[in-house]
């Protein structure tokens, strides 16, 4: 188990990164970029759910055997319609037919800067897709404990302010009504291993409930979590999604490296160096991991600013290649007593019956006044897609994205 020193700025490195080459733009890449433009999403209509978890499949590079057939027929049914290139056409159609197990790089790159949106609308189905398939995420909701047991394991919490970190953070989330799949592994290992000595007061019920939750089984004062919102559905969807784009290494997926790069040299506007020497890391396939905690915080300021116009997807999957970089270093940021005060107010508002239970126990991490380091890559992506505005019927005010997405990154102090 690796232990991490809580202080209130992260451990600084710095790299000079060299300058990189951008190859020209293919038309196509060019148009309907943005998220939220009329054209881009006029391009996929009359495609059902299912379809669009098809299309953002394929543009990912899934195999065609790993869709299923029923997607793909959807797909192609559509392709005949739709505003793309004979040659895109012909690409798609071979992949829907099996003829192709994947589609070629060169046509990756060309749909990649359509990725957002598809995903975007599959996941208003229900459905969130990878490379390795097309999953639902109604099917599998979690457990989380009754009310009265998390009233009474808040209690508790208030009583024991001295709990080993990442006890404290595996109680937080169970208390708050998450899900254990917030936690990293290492958290979920140090709670059943706390549950199991001596040095814990829980009662007899609460231990017997918490090693259910752990287990992800309902029982006696564990309930498998019924009704879920649709935004709530969403996030689980476009959370999937992030995390399919990035590596546990904190590598970005090629797909996303294409749309990226596509922007970067259509935009309009001149970059800030240090951003756009940023992002060239992620086009070379490299990790946040050299970037000094000063271009780290310029960079999130960026992301969330009017100055930038990066697809809300590829924004949400920048933020999550700098959480990597926060979860290894050996000194990490926790929120300060204004902010978290602020994010108290909000979470306790109209907002909360919206979100997820993974939602709801990454929050609760914030607020209890613990790192990002705890908190699984998958609930994270969850998180960056509330924050990111992929998530229809959830809105959250710009100081609130403020809060969380520096909190993401690891460097709480000095943003803004």
């Amino acid at each position: 188990m690796r232990f991490f020193t809580l202080a209130l700025t992260a451990l600084a490195t710095s790299a000079v990164v060299p300058a990189l080459e951008l190859a020209p733009v293919p038309e196509l890449a060019t148009r309907n970029f943005f998220l939220g433009s009329n054209s881009s999403f006029d391009l996929f209509s009359g495609l059902d759910a299912e379809g669009c978890a098809a299309f953002a499949g394929a543009c990912l590079g899934a195999k065609a055997s790993a869709i299923e057939s029923s997607a793909r027929a959807s797909l192609d049914a559509w392709i005949g319609s739709a505003d793309l290139s004979a040659s895109l056409k012909t690409s798609l159609k071979s992949w829907c037919s099996g003829s192709v197990a994947e589609l070629d790089v060169d046509v990756i790159a060309e749909l990649a800067v359509y990725i957002p949106i598809a995903v975007g609308l599959a996941a208003e189905g229900g459905l969130s897709v990878s490379i390795s398939g097309i999953t639902s995420t109604i099917t599998d909701a979690g457990v989380a404990l009754d009310a009265s047991l998390r009233a009474d394991l808040t209690a508790f919490l208030k009583a024991h302010v001295n709990l080993d970190s990442e006890v404290n953070v595996a109680l937080e989330v169970c208390a708050s009504g998450g899900v254990v799949a917030a936690l990293t592994a290492d958290v979920k290992a140090a709670i059943l291993a706390y549950v199991e000595s001596s040095d814990c007061s829980l009662s007899a019920s609460l231990i017997a409930a918490i090693k259910l939750w752990c287990a992800g089984k309902a029982g006696s004062g564990v309930s498998i979590i019924g009704d879920i919102p649709n935004a709530a559905s969403i996030s689980a969807s476009v959370g999937a999604s992030i995390t399919a784009a990035i590596d546990s290494e904190g590598i970005i997926a090629s797909s996303f490296v294409s749309a990226l790069k596509t922007w970067i040299v259509s935009i309009d506007i001149d970059l800030d160096a240090d951003i756009k020497a940023a992002l060239e890391l992620i086009i070379e396939g490299k990790t946040a991991s050299s970037l000094d905690d000063t271009v780290i915080i310029k960079l999130t300021q960026w992301l969330f600013s009017e100055k930038c116009s990066l697809a809300g997807q590829l924004k949400a999957v920048v933020l999550v290649w700098l959480y990597v970089r926060a979860t290894v270093g050996e000194t990490v940021s926790i929120l300060s007593v204004t902010d978290i005060a602020t994010l108290t107010a909000w979470f306790e508002g109209d907002v909360s019956a919206s979100l997820s239970a993974v939602v709801k126990g990454v929050i609760a991490t914030a607020i209890a006044g613990e790192a990002v380091v705890n908190v699984s890559l998958d609930a994270v992506a969850q998180l960056v897609a509330v924050i990111s505005g992929l998530v229809t019927g959830v809105s959250v005010d710009i100081d609130i994205v403020v809060i969380l997405a520096k909190w993401v990154t690891g460097n709480t102090c000095g943003c803004y």
